[in-house]
């Protein structure tokens, strides 16, 4: 049973890096949020999202609770199309041992993403981040057109 935390939500005008990512002027304003999935409640994934306003309208704390891609996807009407994801091992930080309940420098599994629509546009910009000890990723993605 896999349920979430919503850590931070907020908006803001995207950072040099978050506008390469998602293909933004200085001024085209994103939401920010910081989200803890727990697993049976057991903290497991800790989530940073950046995601354009001009593409999704909308978006509240009450979303939040439930399913983001679902909100995009059956609400919006939104159509996935690909996503690049990068895979880096790295070490536990502070926030990590607050959330994660991790050791200071621990292994850690940490994963970037992109995610585009059919019309080309990205839509969202990720870390998930997660302690090495549990495990690897398994992925699957289906996209419909």
């Amino acid at each position: 049973h896999v349920t979430s935390e919503l850590l931070g939500f907020n908006v803001t005008m995207p950072s040099p890096l978050v506008q390469s990512k998602l293909g933004l002027t200085a001024e085209e304003p994103v939401y920010v949020i910081d989200r803890l999935r727990k697993v049976d409640d057991t903290p497991r994934f800790l989530e940073h999202n950046f995601l354009p306003l001009k593409l999704v309208p909308g978006l509240s704390r009450d979303v939040l609770k439930g399913s983001l891609y679902g909100y995009l996807c059956d609400h919006l009407g939104l159509r996935l199309s690909g996503a690049k994801r990068d895979i880096t091992a790295t070490l536990a930080t502070s926030r990590d041992v607050v959330y994660l309940h991790a050791q200071l420098g621990e292994p850690v599994i940490e994963i970037a993403q992109v995610v585009w629509l059919s019309t080309g546009e990205h839509v969202d910009f990720s870390t998930v981040r997660n302690l090495a000890r549990w495990g690897g990723y398994a992925m699957m993605n289906t996209y419909h057109q």
